[in-house]
């Protein structure tokens, strides 16, 4: 039986070494978030909503935390950095003041309420995408 051991080993590495992640593929996506040129007032989040996916590719919402310099990587899974391919809307949130459920209180943005960001695109053959998200002082983007 000792001989076999070897053998079962050797088998047991094959299997585990194809039960990888069935998570797709991808794109590491890492940038700034600035505010008329400069840093932000605060830390803050970006949500990337999903418009469309690229083929062959699944529907998948993504965020990513940005420090006080606007730094940020986004992630799809909390496991695997990156976007899926494909065309998102890009929301950013930088509180003055957060919303609190407990007192019902309406936060306090330092985004203007009229700011309308680019929609994102990543393309399934590109590399890493290094991207920058300005807040115009006025609140419109281009």
């Amino acid at each position: 039986m000792s001989h076999f051991l070897p053998i079962i080993v050797a088998c047991l590495l094959v299997c585990l070494s194809g039960c990888g992640s069935d998570l797709p593929a991808t794109i590491p996506v890492s940038g700034r978030v600035t505010f008329a040129g400069g840093n932000p007032p605060a830390a803050g989040t970006i949500a990337f909503a999903p418009l469309e996916t690229a083929p062959g590719y699944p529907s998948r919402p993504a965020s990513a935390q940005f420090d006080e310099s606007g730094a940020f990587t986004a992630n799809a899974y909390t496991d695997q950095r990156g976007l899926v391919p494909g065309k998102y809307r890009v929301r950013i949130e930088c509180w003055q003041q957060p919303p609190d459920e407990t007192t019902n209180t309406v936060g306090i943005s330092h985004v203007p309420p009229n700011t309308s960001l680019p929609e994102l695109e990543v393309p399934a053959d590109s590399g890493a995408l290094e991207v920058v998200f300005d807040i115009p002082a006025t609140g419109t983007s281009e």
